[in-house]
């Protein structure tokens, strides 16, 4: 028995559209009279450092509201109400009301136009529900996010949040949390306010503005979001930054063996010609990057793939040893060293546990030697690369002596970046 829907498709809500849509994969249906009124899917909850977090916000948790920090008595109480529309991956609606935050239920991924209907059935929902007229919306800084897209018709006051600092202001709101905290903001993809993509990110942030204070080092990704289901475009975008040649005989032999060689050609000079291959700071692809060149995914079916596949690695070694990386002065993470012992290891026979588990080391190791460089005390851990066992409770080990704060009600991933907009839009207004 699983849910009743298609993969990246809403819930299917009735016994018609069930044996429609779901007939050529179903071999039974167990039926009901009772109307399902509302799509809504399972959650999913982790337990790290012995609290549940939740993954994926939907029955049961939803809409319970979240409550935000009320404005000071010396401000007038605010009165207006508005909503975000979160993201274009796992998105999610908020309904921003005086102090509570209102979170809906996972409404898939935007591409699909069944999900779309889904999204306007649901933000109807919790404006009716909650007698609720928006003076504002909250949207992606991406122009091409559906999501943006309907924010953009809607004839309310605009509010454009940049994708990591929702990240961070999503767990400061559920914290009730003010004033700067230093968020590090790690997940696959997000709109800079640079135009590029960013994903690996260290924020100077409150709840109205934020400022980038280090990134991991970018590196070309042939292809753009195709690298998202295919990792050998991010392996071969951090060998190119590593000065090495993709079509080099050793090279290929040692990790494009199954590749075809002309495509590589292909690749290699989109990289080189800056051909569709946008930078990125994205960790979520250095994971991938990594993944491939270990030789343990050849790609994505679902996202998060290959790095769950590198965690589940990691997990079977005890090895503490980390890799070498550089931060620069002005806080780039340079992570050349690391890639540079890593790829010796593997072509020396390390065990690809080991391999794997000191990776993870490394970037518990990097936020540290960050963190330490920065006067702020109260540290933010989000976005979809903490939903990694090791790398979050690696991370609160090292940080004990700092006030660390991480998700519980709200997700990490991009679940959580409509509640995030909603808290920056609201306070902005104060």
């Amino acid at each position: 028995v699983t849910s009743g829907n298609l993969t990246e498709e809403p819930i299917v809500t009735d016994d018609i559209e069930a044996f429609a849509r779901l007939g050529k994969i179903a071999d039974y249906f167990l039926s009901h009279d009772r109307e399902i009124v509302r799509a809504i899917d399972d959650s999913v909850v982790q337990v790290f450092c012995d609290q549940p977090t939740v993954l994926r916000r939907a029955r049961g948790y939803a809409p319970i509201p979240i409550l935000i920090p009320k404005p000071e008595s010396s401000q007038e109480p605010l009165e207006a109400s508005g909503i975000a529309v979160g993201s274009q991956m796992k998105n999610s609606i908020t309904l921003c009301r005086k102090n509570q935050l209102f979170l809906s239920q996972h409404i898939v991924d935007m591409q699909n136009p069944l999900t779309f209907q889904l999204f306007k059935e649901t933000l109807r929902d919790l404006q009716e529900a909650y007698q609720s007229r928006p003076s504002w919306v909250a949207s992606d800084l991406h122009p091409d996010f559906e999501s943006s897209h309907y924010a953009c018709t809607a004839a309310l006051l605009q509010f454009q949040i940049q994708h990591h600092h929702a990240h961070v202001a999503s767990c400061m709101a559920e914290h009730g949390l003010t004033g700067e905290c230093l968020g590090v903001s790690w997940d696959g993809t997000g709109f800079g306010t640079d135009g590029t993509i960013w994903g690996g990110e260290f924020l100077l942030a409150s709840e109205t503005e934020f400022a980038r204070v280090g990134h991991l080092r970018t590196f070309p990704l042939p292809g753009g979001d195709k690298g998202a289901q295919e990792p050998h475009r991010a392996a071969m975008g951090v060998l190119h930054e590593l000065g090495w040649s993709v079509t080099d005989d050793e090279v290929v032999q040692t990790w494009f063996s199954e590749l075809n060689r002309t495509r590589l050609t292909q690749l290699e000079q989109m990289i080189a010609t800056s051909t569709h291959s946008p930078r990125t700071s994205s960790m979520g692809r250095l994971f991938d990057a990594v993944a491939w060149l270990l030789g343990i995914s050849q790609a994505n079916s679902f996202e998060g793939q290959s790095a769950m596949k590198l965690e589940a690695l990691a997990e079977e070694s005890r090895s503490s040893h980390a890799y070498s990386v550089h931060i620069t002065p002005d806080g780039e993470v340079d992570w050349r060293p690391m890639i540079t012992e890593l790829l010796h290891c593997f072509q020396a026979g390390e065990k690809l546990t080991q391999i794997a588990r000191c990776f993870h080391n490394t970037l518990v190791d990097t936020i540290e030697q960050f963190v330490q460089r920065t006067p702020n005390r109260r540290i933010i851990l989000t976005g979809g690369c903490f939903q990694n066992r090791l790398l979050l409770e690696g991370t609160v080990a090292k940080l004990k002596e700092y006030d660390l704060y991480w998700h519980h009600r709200i997700p990490p991933g991009d679940g959580g970046i409509s509640a995030g907009q909603a808290y920056i839009a609201q306070n902005r207004l104060r």
